[in-house]
């Protein structure tokens, strides 16, 4: 599945199927480039709208350094050139955003199945990608599977 053209349409279930993709995550080891951040949470857009917001990664990385070479390489060496492992994650997730037509919501109105960035200081880039689902911003971990924030750890969002 490549880049998303047209508008996002959301399966009539996508509620259910985002419960799902957490319970079946609980537990599951975290592995870079398998189940991690990004690939869980764009494993669900895929399920639920038919997207892959992280096409342009998917496949490409399998531990922490190939990770960041990756978002170092889509944003290129002029941006990112200045920006600390802490800021990647988010000018990836702006310039995935702008590049596939996302629309970006307020946080505090984002819905569930809608895409995330929260801030996370225990993990290696500072945040992470994930989901909004029942008013909490889930995403997978290195210690259980996955965790669910408040929303307020969101420091972005956009609507599938």
């Amino acid at each position: 599945m490549g880049k998303w053209s047209g508008l996002l349409t959301k399966t009539a279930n996508f509620p259910r199927l985002v419960k799902q993709e957490i319970d079946a995550a609980a537990g599951r080891l975290f592995v870079w480039g398998e189940f991690d951040c990004c690939t869980w949470a764009c494993d669900v857009c895929l399920k639920i709208a038919g997207f892959d917001p992280c096409w342009a990664f998917r496949d490409k990385y399998d531990d922490f350094g190939g990770a960041l070479q990756q978002m170092r390489d889509f944003l290129g060496p002029e941006e990112s050139r200045n920006l600390s492992v802490l800021h990647l994650l988010d000018a990836v997730s702006l310039r995935m955003g702008a590049l596939n037509g996302m629309v970006q919501v307020p946080t505090l109105k984002a819905q569930t199945g809608d895409l995330l960035v929260l801030r996370l200081p225990e993990s290696p880039v500072g945040s992470a990608l994930g989901i909004n689902f029942g008013d909490r911003a889930w995403t997978a971990n290195h210690q259980d599977g996955m965790t669910s924030y408040a929303m307020s750890e969101v420091i972005r969002s956009w609507r599938l």
